[in-house]
């Protein structure tokens, strides 16, 4: 096994074509302006024969793939790759590269499973347009109309928003951070997103009186959609402005062509919200990982995310003490 590693500059202007994060320009522009991060194509080869790509990121240390994401190889038309051994792969690439350490994340959207790599715990959630022609069909895969129905009687108003609505948006990021107690991310993330993705970054959006009541951030590739963020204003939840947003998001995707709305992910112990979130005809897709080279540099990152839980936990706890 041989890996080449092309930066994304030499590839053809197609290399877009996979539905899957990390093959548009786009994500190559956002990582690069927002961690300044070299990126490219790690291509597998076999006895001088491609067997497959992977979009990858690297800094002075470590190779991603793909940095705070997850990603899929893109399998060339010669058979399975069951025959991989991504553990292997993760060293290669490592070694090739002259880096320390290398992580790669993969989701089984198209593939179930890769050899070598272990299951996260983490899941994200993908509806595929699979024998959708219209909102009818939509409907069909929802567990409860009767939800959808009472939002839409409501008379919310739906909008595709962008940049020119940044402020309100982050009004209500920081809104809905506040009530999970989660740490927010800064503005210039978004206006990092809005300015790599342009247009391809988006609101499905719903307004009342004027008020945005919801938002799914949006960014769109080819045929894949990716949910960002899904935030909303707690008075709405009795008007189920979710399970209208979602409806939204999925017919916005139909028309505009995707074949793959990916709602993101999470723990596979978040029992409530899964279910929530199967309840809209979305399929539960595994997360897997595998890591090569010291773990001395993943002690940052993994310091850092004690660190946010830690103080998810205790701004849950003044908030409890607050009510009590």
């Amino acid at each position: 096994m041989d890996i080449v590693f092309t930066p994304f500059s030499d590839m053809r202007s197609d290399s877009g074509a996979f539905s899957m994060a990390g093959y548009a320009h786009e994500y190559h522009d956002f990582v690069k302006k927002r961690y300044r991060m070299s990126s490219g194509f790690l291509e597998i080869r076999e006895r001088g024969t491609l067997v497959c790509v992977v979009p990858a990121c690297f800094n002075d240390a470590s190779l991603y793939a793909f940095y705070k994401h997850y990603t899929e190889p893109a399998i060339a038309d010669i058979g399975p790759m069951s025959n991989i051994r991504w553990d292997a792969v993760a060293d290669l690439a490592r070694k090739k590269l002259k880096l320390k350490s290398a992580e790669f994340h993969f989701s089984g959207m198209h593939q179930a499973s890769y050899e070598g790599m272990k299951p996260t715990g983490f899941s994200t959630y993908v509806f595929r347009m699979r024998g959708i022609t219209d909102g009818d069909s939509i409907r069909s895969r929802f567990h409860n109309i009767t939800r959808l129905r009472k939002a839409e009687r409501f008379g919310f108003e739906f909008r595709v928003i962008g940049e020119e609505s940044l402020p309100a948006i982050y009004d209500l990021y920081l809104e809905n951070m506040h009530r999970h107690g989660t740490p927010p991310r800064s503005l210039d993330f978004f206006q990092d997103l809005f300015a790599s993705f342009g247009t391809a970054c988006y609101g499905i959006a719903l307004y009342d009186k004027g008020m945005l009541a919801g938002l799914h951030l949006m960014v769109s590739t080819n045929q894949y959609a990716r949910m960002y963020f899904s935030v909303s204003k707690q008075e709405y939840w009795p008007h189920c402005v979710n399970n209208l947003l979602y409806f939204k998001t999925i017919e916005h995707a139909l028309e505009s062509g995707v074949a793959f709305v990916d709602f993101g992910g999470g723990p596979d112990t978040d029992a409530g919200h899964n279910r929530f979130k199967m309840g809209f005809g979305l399929e539960r897709i595994p997360l897997w990982k595998v890591h090569a080279g010291s773990w001395l540099y993943r002690v940052p990152a993994w310091s850092q995310n004690k660190k946010r839980n830690l103080v998810m936990r205790v701004n849950k706890l003044k908030r409890w003490f607050s009510r009590a």
